[in-house]
């Protein structure tokens, strides 16, 4: 086992072989978790004297991998190795370097033909997912019942429909895979109406309070995302059951920001999206659904933030809800930063052990920065 005890452990195991990578002998290890349906990414570079570990470093084996803070709190994950490279280093050792995936391929190869019965899509999500991840949701209903049909597609892709088309009321529906295989899936609103995780601190007060390391970086890409998504679409619907048309529109406002309006500039008209047709076999907000969660989704990620903590292993985890604090520069009365401060949702994790030291980076997004001026719409 690689590590410093109550700061960060790592195991690996492959097969029959078990704990076969050394301290000494272990030169990168990675795992990367995103937000959305995304399954966990790994990179792993190693030397060996075990010629058997090149014959192992297949799909047919899973990478096992634990990592965790002490014994008693060690998270398993399987990952499935998709690439590998390896050469000779010197007389006795190969050098190699793996990457894949969370050991979920069928999820994402595999095909079937399903047809439900009336249910929401939160319900047909859970099982779904079931059957490759343990579930983590804070809502059991969504208002959108309806026979949801799979035609012979993957199931992440079966999901991801589902995900779109979803529609909670004033509210929209996050997700996000952890590498020790947990699917969460939460609505926001009621996620907002609990407290923080965690708190990004730069002096420690409270069990849920982490040290980070220096400066960060803030990205503010809204003017991109506005001309995405931001300034809202229009869309005509036209129903065959009654032969009515209509028009569906979709607004953001600010979630977690402390601002009142959101960064657009005023008198930019909404764009029109192309024209849907409904009819009784689909949920009432099915067109409707798909603009509100787009937009809500894309719109979240206009503020990102990257910021990190060394050599101690913290069970955050995507789709956290996190506090970060932050002074003004230049301030003599340690006043908290109006502007980037706040409440963020956690889209990124990146665990990287290195040269003995393992570094834990975030990317922390909201909507906005607080406290914006200007003429906005």
């Amino acid at each position: 086992m690689i590590g410093i005890l109550d700061q960060f452990l790592v195991e690996f195991s492959l097969g029959n072989e078990k704990d076969f990578i050394l301290n000494d002998d272990l030169v990168l290890f990675k795992i990367i978790e995103e937000a959305g349906n995304v399954l966990p990414s790994f990179e792993l570079i190693f030397r060996t004297q075990n010629e058997k570990v090149l014959g192992l470093l297949n799909e047919g084996n899973d990478l096992g991998v634990s990592y965790g803070r002490s014994i008693d709190s060690i998270i398993d994950t399987s990952l499935m190795v998709l690439n590998k490279t390896y050469s000779r280093q010197g007389k006795d050792f190969r050098i190699i370097r793996a990457t894949g995936l969370y050991s979920a391929s069928n999820y994402v190869n595999g095909t079937r033909m399903r047809v439900t019965s009336p249910l929401s899509t939160v319900e047909v999500i859970r099982e779904v997912v079931s059957a490759y991840f343990k579930p983590e949701f804070n809502i059991e209903l969504s208002n959108d019942v309806q026979t949801w049909v799979q035609p012979n597609q993957s199931d992440k892709s079966f999901v991801n429909e589902l995900w779109l088309r979803s529609y909670v009321k004033e509210s929209f529906l996050t997700t996000g895979i952890t590498s020790d295989g947990r699917f969460i899936l939460k609505d926001l609103k009621t996620d907002l109406e609990k407290e923080y995780d965690w708190r990004l601190t730069s002096s420690l007060n409270d069990r849920r309070d982490i040290l980070y390391n220096g400066d960060f970086a803030i990205e503010d890409s809204s003017g991109f995302y506005n001309n995405w998504m931001g300034y809202g679409r229009e869309r005509m619907v036209y129903n065959l059951e009654d032969g009515t048309n209509e028009l569906t529109t979709e607004e953001m406002l600010p979630i977690l920001s402390l601002t009142k309006k959101l960064a657009r500039k005023a008198g930019i008209e909404e764009r029109f999206a192309a024209s849907g047709i409904r009819n009784e076999n689909v949920h009432e907000y099915y067109w409707a659904s798909y603009l509100n969660n787009l937009m809500k989704l894309v719109m979240m990620s206009s503020v990102k933030v990257k910021i990190s903590f060394s050599n101690m292993f913290v069970p955050i985890k995507v789709l956290d809800k996190v506090m970060l604090s932050d002074d003004d520069v230049g301030s003599s009365y340690n006043s908290a930063s109006e502007y980037h401060a706040g409440l963020y949702y956690v889209t990124k994790v990146v665990r990287t052990l290195q040269n003995n030291s393992f570094i834990t980076i975030c990317e922390l997004c909201r909507e906005s920065l607080g406290s914006i001026k200007g003429d906005l719409k």
